[in-house]
């Protein structure tokens, strides 16, 4: 019975963060902890017209109706009323507040999420392969489709599972149809099929996973560079001369990616192994 209570919960909130926009949402602002004074100062500050200001630990949500006219000194004066909230826009928060409760009072939401997805089996320009058949985090940086995979299964609700699903689904309600939470974040960790991984950020004004720059490891935790390195550059590498068991792809790929040809980034005009650290001398 627990599961399947689970289950519907979810599935409440996928409908929720996944309805047709038939309106702009209005942006509530984060105003945690603030007085009742505080929060009246604040609509004020923010000016003429209609604006909801939220506070989480006090669990509730405000509007606030803010008239401004000429103060009579060369300024102006705006007043602040509070109105009554609609039961949707409250329905939406009550969710949102027992997220962030569920997140040890925080609304900034993380999750580590486990994708598997086929490449294809690119290979380099050598013929070597540059995966196991699945994708990878370089994969992810040099091929724009693949990338594209890997971002449209984490934007698919259908490839949340389990404590995931609870965490992103439920974090997604901050970029509803009804109400928007400006506090809110959602970080998510790719961990690809070979060890890989790069990190993704939910972005709420194109409702879509972005990747964070210079996120990428390998299958060895060693940074997969996404810009011009430093002059002398030293990337230990803590896979050995076979890059990652098995198809040893993962030190034949940062090599590649180390001599993109110039206007490319990043490039190095030389290479260094000396069986542990890896030194690109950059193309002037």
């Amino acid at each position: 019975m627990r599961t399947e209570n689970i289950k519907k919960y979810i599935l409440g909130i996928v409908l929720i963060a996944t309805a047709p926009l038939a309106v702009a949402a209005s942006t509530a602002l984060n105003c945690n902890g603030c007085t009742e004074l505080q929060l009246l100062a604040r609509a004020q500050q923010m000016g003429r017209g209609y604006h909801y200001i939220y506070n989480l630990p006090g669990n509730a949500i405000h509007l606030f109706y803010t008239q401004c006219e000429p103060s009579g000194v060369g300024g102006t004066a705006c007043y602040a009323d509070e109105q009554g909230v609609s039961s949707d826009v409250e329905n939406v928060f009550s969710q949102y507040s027992a997220l962030y409760a569920k997140n040890g009072n925080s609304e900034h939401f993380s999750e580590q999420f486990s994708v598997d997805l086929p490449s294809g089996s690119p290979v380099g320009r050598d013929g070597k392969p540059q995966d196991n058949g699945s994708i990878n985090a370089y994969d992810t940086l040099v091929a724009g489709w693949l990338e594209n995979k890997v971002v449209d299964y984490l934007n698919n609700p259908m490839s949340w599972t389990g404590a995931q699903a609870a965490a992103i689904q439920t974090a997604q309600i901050a970029k509803s149809d009804i109400i928007n939470f400006s506090g809110a974040s959602l970080v998510v960790t790719a961990v690809l099929n070979d060890g890989s991984r790069r990190t993704y950020k939910y972005d709420t004004n194109s409702n879509t996973f972005t990747p964070i720059a210079d996120t990428a490891r390998d299958a060895h935790g060693n940074t997969i560079p996404e810009s011009t390195p430093k002059a002398g550059s030293e990337y230990i590498f803590n896979g050995g001369k076979d890059g990652n068991s098995g198809p040893g792809y993962d030190l034949h790929n940062l090599f590649w990616e180390l001599e993109h040809t110039p206007p490319t980034d990043p490039t190095c005009a030389e290479e260094n192994w000396d069986g542990e650290r890896l030194t690109c001398n950059v193309r002037r």
